[in-house]
């Protein structure tokens, strides 16, 4: 034990003209660095040990080694080099292994952390070295005398074991040994590192820092993790979405946290072995991609889209038709909501049916390569395939200004379209411009009079509007997409009928007044054929005005549906 010297620099007197200098001896307290070991708080767990012993038997060569366990006792036995120097027990942090550089003398002393352990010796050439654990504390010294020479190193330990713990910890770090190990006679089996990974697509991978397999992970089989052994020993494990695997680490790859080394040092090497590793993942996937089906990526979306650019996997990616919305495909109303001013029955019957579901799995001969579809539509909006019921409203408005709306099936087309700037439907108002025109308002012929005193006078009498809030005029509407600061030559919309927010206008086109008999004497037949055939753009345009709903959502079908229902019920019936 060396003893510590106290030294108060403050009593000690300072020489102005020279420089003065103190011999102060470094010291180490070696009964602290014992009771801290034996109190759990410098290896990993109690069984640490056995990975320690089994490292040194690797170290020394050994082709062999035996774990005999009792309740009281415990022998560990191998057949290596074995050690010349008793001074390499007894000396913390030196190593006589000529097969590493590295300090891990201090390893074999894990066994302190074996809770109840009262003895231990050390065996090997022609000494034997033992130690009472409880005089530690006090008295750090060892006892060695002669003794019959043995081939390999011998430990054994006498005190109170978990003899099913250490079973398993034995079987855990023993199966990946290339030398057979025993325990209490019996062979431990041997699973080769490799043969651990369970992927139906794999590679093998070797470089400077480390080698060994990983592949895709199969759902429901194993997790995104990729164990790191160092010397067939797990030291750590890397969470890498979608990859199973297990690589060994090559002396020196990382710097590894003594004393037992169940730990990577987070610095510079750990961020050089992470580079390399996901260098190795991307051509994982690379090569996968080649070959998998539109299922097998559609699995893998979490993975290919956290490793690789949106334009590595788009070449590979097929698109559906049906996740391209036309005119052909209209949104689904829900149950009509309470309004503030008019009763609404419960239920109000409508023409739109359904969207067709999405298809789980894409189809190659009913689909199209996403990256051909890109470039034949420029001006589009997606959406997210989980977005369809919250996002109804904007979707139906986009598709009835005549713009195509893609239905994103995961995350690798999200990131496709986020990469290139093509705008999420949230964004729908932000890249559309609208341009109605009204001209010609002033009447041009005595049916368009008649029309608007006496054939619709039931409607603005219903709903309370003055007779010239309805008029008659020539109609256009130019929906414009702005894209990267230009926008399209825009879609000429025809327009029944077009609100203000005051005024409705009826387009003259539309009417058409010349296929009805409109008379100026009382309200007949021909009126009644009128107002059935224009209350449909009517409706339209009263649900705008009297409820300010936009056009093609689903608010506003609903008050189209219920304004045209009271019509037919009470002004055409």
């Amino acid at each position: 034990m060396v003893k510590k010297e106290s030294i108060d620099l403050r009593s000690t007197p300072l020489n102005r003209g020279s420089i003065m200098t103190l011999a102060i001896p470094i010291t180490s307290d070696i009964p602290s660095k014992i009771k801290k070991m034996c109190n759990g708080n410098v290896f990993s767990n109690e069984h640490a040990f056995i990975s320690e012993l089994i490292q040194n038997s690797q170290r020394a060569k050994a082709t062999r080694m035996d774990f005999t366990v009792s309740y009281d006792t415990v022998i560990i036995t191998d057949n290596g080099h074995g050690c010349n120097d008793p001074a390499s027990i007894t000396t913390f942090d030196l190593s006589q292994w000529e097969s590493t550089e590295e300090g891990f003398g201090m390893g074999i002393w894990s066994i302190l952390a074996i809770p109840n352990l009262k003895t231990a010796s050390f065996r090997s050439k022609n000494w034997i070295l033992t130690v009472d654990i409880n005089s530690l504390y006090t008295t750090p010294i060892a006892t060695m005398a002669t003794a019959e020479p043995i081939k390999g190193f011998q430990v054994t330990l006498h005190g109170e074991f978990d003899v099913f713990g250490m079973e398993f910890k034995i079987e855990q770090v023993g199966k990946h040994i290339e030398f057979p190990i025993y325990y209490n006679d019996i062979g431990i089996q041997q699973t080769p590192l490799l043969s651990t990974v369970i992927s139906d697509f794999t590679i093998d991978i070797k470089n400077e820092l480390f080698s060994g397999r990983i592949g895709i992970h199969k759902p429901h089989v194993n997790f995104n993790t990729v164990y790191v052994y160092y010397e067939k020993r797990e030291v750590t494990c890397e969470y890498m979405a979608g990859i199973t695997g297990v690589i060994e680490l090559k002396p020196g790859a990382v710097n590894l946290r003594e004393p037992d080394r169940t730990q990577i040092t987070y610095d510079s090497k750990y961020r050089d072995f992470k580079l390399v590793l996901r260098s190795h993942i991307r051509d994982l996937y690379k090569s996968f991609l080649k070959t998998a089906s539109q299922e097998e990526i559609a699995n893998n979306v979490d993975g290919i889209g956290e490793f690789l650019h949106p334009e590595e996997y788009l070449k590979y990616l097929y698109y559906s038709i049906d996740n391209i919305l036309t005119d052909s495909k209209i949104l689904a109303l829900p149950t009509p909501t309470q309004p503030t001013h008019i009763s609404i029955p419960e239920t109000v019957s409508h023409p739109f049916p359904d969207i067709p579901d999405i298809p789980e799995t894409l189809n190659k001969h009913d689909s199209i390569l996403f990256k051909e579809a890109l470039k034949k539509n420029r001006y589009l909006f997606w959406a997210d395939t989980t977005q369809l019921s919250s996002k109804e409203d904007k979707i139906a408005l986009a598709r009835y200004y005549g713009i195509a709306v893609y239905i994103s099936p995961n995350k690798l087309y999200n990131k496709i379209f986020t990469n290139r700037n093509i705008p999420n439907i949230d964004d729908l108002h932000e890249f559309i411009e609208i341009e109605n025109s009204i001209k010609n308002q002033e009447l041009k012929t005595n049916k368009e009079h008649i029309y608007l005193t006496k054939t619709i006078k039931p409607i603005t009498s219903l709903f309370k509007l003055d007779q010239n809030q309805i008029r008659i005029a020539n109609l256009s509407t130019k929906v414009y997409f702005k894209y990267e600061g230009k926008r399209n030559r825009g879609k000429t919309i025809e327009s029944d009928a077009i609100t203000d927010g005051t005024l409705i206008y009826i387009d003259r086109k539309y009417l058409n007044l010349k296929r009805f008999n409109l008379q100026n004497e009382s309200y007949d037949i021909h009126d009644l054929k009128a107002l059935i055939a224009t209350s449909p753009a009517i409706a339209h345009e009263l649900a705008h005005l009297l409820y300010k709903t936009t056009d093609n959502t689903i608010e506003h079908y609903k008050y189209q549906s219920y304004i045209h229902e009271i019509i037919c019920s009470q002004c055409i019936s």
